[in-house]
């Protein structure tokens, strides 16, 4: 490319799809290198130009039962531990659990028959998984379980599994294991 040419290079390409640019349309005209670049910019956008229709649905829902489920898997980590010590040993604590741009309060709370957790899942519409005993409404769920070692969960939606685990494990200063959503 001569050096005449080098003002001109990046403005080619929008010659070829037809923009009106005088001072390229002028310098174009008196040069032979640069008009057959246009040219072959011009002919690769015309072979680019291709109709599009879009798929059936029915072919739509095969490919996408040949797919793999794609999950964002985040497990969470203690962020912070507030605790009420009343005789000893915590009657009641809460823990921020999260990972990344998730986290999610728990309250526990003993009682006699065990533990009562409660907690709130992030925005969005989430699912729980978990103790069977669990009531989720408008965000919030509730479980009852007889030993923190049994109080792990899951909260799913579309497209991410974020994974709770146990409250005893949280509540230690070793990382826990994670557990089977």
């Amino acid at each position: 490319m001569k050096r005449a040419c080098r003002p001109f290079r990046d403005r080619l390409i929008e010659m070829a799809e037809g923009h009106a640019l005088p001072a390229v349309a002028e310098h174009v005209a008196g040069c032979a290198d640069c008009a057959a670049i246009v040219g072959d910019y011009t002919r690769m956008l015309g072979a680019a130009r291709i109709p599009w229709s879009a798929a059936p649905a029915a072919l739509i829902d095969r490919v996408k039962a040949l797919m793999p489920e794609r999950r964002r898997v985040v497990f969470g980590r203690r962020l912070g531990t507030f605790a009420t010590a009343a005789r000893g040993e915590a009657d009641e604590f809460q823990v921020v659990v999260g990972e990344g741009d998730l986290s999610v309060r728990l309250m526990a709370t003993r009682d006699a028959d065990g533990w009562r957790v409660m907690g709130r899942a992030p925005a969005g519409t989430w699912n729980f998984e978990g103790p069977s005993d669990a009531a989720m409404e408008s965000g919030r769920f509730e479980f009852r379980t007889s030993s923190l070692e049994d109080s792990a969960f899951s909260l799913t939606n579309d497209d991410t599994v974020f994974q709770v685990p146990a409250l005893s494990h949280l509540l230690q200063d070793a990382p826990p294991e994670p557990h089977a959503p």
